[in-house]
């Protein structure tokens, strides 16, 4: 249609409607194209807030998760410590041999970092990061992750000393299987007199300290991700 009435214009010389035909579909590039840069902006914005919607949700995941590993990695270090003070004295004090025995044999293992990342993991391994607009709001979750990921490593290593001094622990105990249970038979007089015992125990429990203080950190960081997502996207803590 334009095609023919801009043929006929040039065969009539009617240059104004040449140029005006010229000017009409110049326009509608121009329009054509703004409307679809404005669909693309749009779609980013759509994408950004599901996204963050998405960040939130781990978000609280984490923080619930990193409570319960939190306490129970401070509760490892209490009896790691009291163990530690026991052996170091080498009297059981007000505690009875069962429960000694017992709290001696729960030292064997460490809490991972909670952290559920799988939404920001998605964004940087997408390039999607990018659809985040605030240059802070990026860097605050580059950092983050960088946070959590050397917390992971952090803990991981920890773990294995852990796990090799509470080795050498168990290489000065003698063991048996009592109704599906893995329990500690050496009486516990001649586990207070062994000197290499008490200075693994004491070991241990600075490996537990320092288990429960990365649990702490990953938390208060969490945490702090949390209130600036809150206070940089208005909204989205309405479905708490």
């Amino acid at each position: 249609m334009i095609l023919a009435r801009l043929s006929r214009a040039v065969r009539e010389q009617n240059w104004f409607a040449v140029a005006l035909e010229f000017v009409i579909v110049i326009a509608g590039v121009v329009i054509g194209f703004q409307v679809t840069a404005w669909n693309e902006v749009r779609a980013d914005r759509i994408a950004e807030q599901r996204y963050v919607e998405r960040l939130y949700e781990d978000v609280l995941t984490s923080i619930a998760d990193q409570a319960n590993t939190g306490d129970a990695a401070d509760a490892q270090f209490q009896t790691a410590r009291r163990m530690a003070v026991i052996a170091g004295r080498g009297d059981l004090g007000d505690i009875n041999e069962a429960d000694f025995k017992a709290d001696l044999s729960g030292l064997a293992g460490w809490r991972a970092v909670a952290v559920t990342n799988a939404t920001l993991e998605e964004m940087f391994a997408t390039g999607h990061i990018g659809l985040i607009q605030s240059d802070e709001i990026r860097s605050v979750l580059t950092e983050y992750r960088t946070q959590y990921q050397n917390a992971v490593i952090a803990n991981g290593n920890v773990g294995d000393l852990i796990l090799s001094h509470w080795t050498l622990v168990q290489n000065n105990l003698e063991f048996e299987w009592r109704d599906d249970e893995r329990v500690i038979v050496t009486p516990v007089d001649e586990i207070l007199s062994n000197g290499a015992i008490a200075n693994h125990l004491d070991q241990l429990a600075g490996l537990y300290l320092q288990i429960a203080r990365i649990q702490m950190r990953v938390s208060e960081d969490t945490n702090s991700l949390r209130n600036i997502l809150l206070e940089a996207y208005d909204g989205i803590g309405n479905a708490q």
